[in-house]
């Protein structure tokens, strides 16, 4: 199965994409993320972040779509921006036929490094360990990002192999 990871956001959205064998290995396919030039309306960002999502899901081909569910800070400007980014990113990969399924931060951390409450350098610790990725030199700051969405991805492929066990 192969399982495309989604951290959302307006400016920089992060993916990941891993593929999991009947016997629960996990092999790193690609990470990086979707960017959209600030200066942009908001708009001309969604639709940006659209066709960026089309041509990725086009190139990995993916089984399902593993998406982080927005997890709402003090800031509501912020969260209905980003909740607008959901929306483009999820619109595309219905329209390519793909399933979508959505995780909890809480529920994310809990399955992959067993601590809910981890830290974003733990996640991407965990995410090291599991698939050998690290932050490019330069892009060190937008790796906690695609960091994020390789571990909805690992989150998911977890709780299938669990579902298929029992």
């Amino acid at each position: 199965m192969r399982i495309l990871g989604i951290d959302p956001g307006t400016a920089t959205t992060g993916y990941g994409v891993i593929e999991v064998d009947g016997d629960a290995s996990i092999k790193l396919i690609k990470f990086g993320w979707i960017s959209t030039d600030k200066k942009l309306e908001a708009n001309l960002r969604l639709k940006s972040i659209y066709q960026q999502m089309l041509r990725l899901l086009k190139e990995v081909t993916p089984d399902v779509v593993a998406i982080e569910k927005l997890f709402f800070y003090n800031n509501a400007k912020t969260a209905m921006k980003v909740s607008e980014a959901m929306g483009v990113l999820r619109l595309a990969a219905v329209q390519m036929g793909v399933k979508i399924a959505e995780y909890a931060p809480l529920k994310i951390k809990s399955v992959v490094i067993n601590n809910g409450r981890a830290k974003k350098e733990e996640m991407k610790k965990a995410v090291y360990q599991l698939l050998g990725a690290k932050a490019p030199e330069k892009k060190k700051t937008h790796f906690d990002d695609a960091a994020d969405a390789l571990g909805v991805a690992i989150c998911h492929a977890k709780l299938c192999f669990q579902r298929e066990r029992r």
